[in-house]
């Protein structure tokens, strides 16, 4: 009965959800800078910012053999370009394992990211930056069976492990790239404005299954071997409603191949002393045709600590009742200041 309820979630999982066992994805998708769009890199005011976000869901139908994602990442401004422009370089990790089989996909990505006010007082600053990696997908075949593995043993129909799929299994690795644009603007004081696109996957090609080109050419439909190109638009507001609240609405449409994800939220926000370093965040979103999100985040000085809880609308519902993923998110941006070189003085008094 759990085998079959396990399957049953899977092929409602890969057909009626949108990116999902296709690409990394977030509800918290605004703390993980880096693999929303290369351009934020270094984009901050700070020495440098460190973070992470964990991912689990589905364990409720499939138990241990869930969906797991963890992600950390590191970035700072580095070098000035001029008198206001500057670089930024970071680095992320993240390790994807989906389902009972084991199937991993894991990425080590570098970026660079370069801000270029576009006004004296830099309220407005346009960024682009660009991103690559490796990346490594691969699959436990011991937890795999196959249709063509069953056979007589002894008189007996049972799993023997001799499969001719067994043998168009590869686990490989290979290089990822993209970039990506970004606008923030400080409208006035009660208003900011950022949003971006980004691209992946220029180009990148794995055969996870043995490469049969002419096949994929004949039939669209099956497994492609040249990874699709995936963009996200993001984008971000915040309003100071009054001294006390802050409403923050964002979005993030991403599309891959014939597959898209649209997530709609927002978030307001409560101010807890006048220099503004203790705030509370709470929310909800939509992940159309799929989920809605419970959001939740706590801001303390430098820190950020957030939350979220995928509450299943889709067809998924009647196999993991409603049992959605959740998320955990942390960043820091650290600001470390020179020390000054005073030089001692020598007083000598007059007489």
């Amino acid at each position: 009965m759990k085998n079959i309820k396990a399957l049953l979630f899977a092929f409602v999982f890969l057909f009626s959800s949108h990116l999902m066992a296709q690409d990394i994805h977030w509800s918290l998708f605004n703390m993980s800078p880096l693999t929303l769009n290369p351009a934020n890199t270094g984009g901050f005011e700070g020495t440098f910012r460190i973070g992470g976000i964990y991912r689990d869901q589905a364990r409720s139908a499939l138990g241990n053999a869930g969906y797991t994602t963890p992600s950390v990442y590191l970035d700072a401004p580095v070098l000035m370009v001029g008198k206001r422009n500057w670089i930024g370089i970071g680095a992320s990790f993240y390790s994807d394992k989906a389902g009972s089989g084991g199937l991993s996909n894991t990425a080590a990505l570098f970026s660079i990211g370069f801000h270029a006010p576009t006004d004296r007082k830099g309220n407005t600053v346009f960024s682009f930056g660009i991103l690559g990696g490796y990346n490594q997908r691969s699959v436990d075949t011991e937890k795999l069976t196959f249709e063509d593995g069953f056979g007589l043993v002894n008189g007996e129909f049972e799993y023997t492990g001799n499969s001719a799929d067994l043998d168009r299994i590869d686990n490989n690795s290979f290089l990822d790239f993209g970039g990506g644009i970004m606008l923030s603007s400080q409208v006035n004081k009660q208003t900011a404005v950022n949003v971006g696109l980004s691209v992946r996957h220029i180009p990148a090609n794995y055969g996870l299954i043995e490469e049969n080109k002419d096949r994929v050419d004949i039939e669209p439909d099956t497994i492609a071997f040249k990874l699709p190109l995936r963009f996200n638009l993001h984008g971000k507001f915040d309003f100071d409603m009054n001294k006390k609240w802050v409403l923050s609405p964002r979005f993030l449409f991403s599309t891959l191949q014939k597959s898209s994800n649209i997530q709609i939220q927002v978030m307001a926000g409560r101010h807890f002393n006048k220099a503004k370093d203790v705030t509370l965040h709470f929310g909800a979103g939509y992940r159309l045709r799929d989920a809605a999100e419970v959001l939740l985040a706590l801001d303390y000085k430098s820190f950020r600590v957030g939350a979220s809880y995928d509450i299943t609308l889709s067809s998924l519902n009647n196999i993991n009742n409603s049992v959605g993923g959740f998320e955990v998110g942390v960043s820091y941006i650290a600001t470390i200041f020179k020390s000054a070189d005073v030089k001692p003085v020598i007083f000598c008094p007059r007489f």
